[in-house]
């Protein structure tokens, strides 16, 4: 069986919540809802996809995240 990375609650810096089951979570850009493979989670390749995709957002803080993800699981679209 190959290697899952664990998601790690540090990954919602960058604007990364898990989606998926525990054993094979994958993590979920908030901004555009590109869902990355399990062996992209990894904090460079997460900030790799800020920094390209969402340049102005990369220096946002924790909570404008924390507040993004509670508000997308509100609306039940994952």
């Amino acid at each position: 069986a190959a290697f899952k990375r664990k998601y790690q609650e540090s990954y919602l810096n960058y604007g990364f919540p898990a989606i998926g089951d525990s054993h094979s979570p994958s993590p979920l850009c908030i901004i555009c809802g590109d869902q990355l493979s399990n062996e992209a989670m990894k904090p460079l390749k997460l900030l790799h996809h800020v920094e390209t995709k969402h340049p102005a957002l990369k220096d946002k803080m924790l909570e404008f995240f924390k507040t993004k993800y509670v508000n997308m699981k509100n609306r039940n679209r994952y």
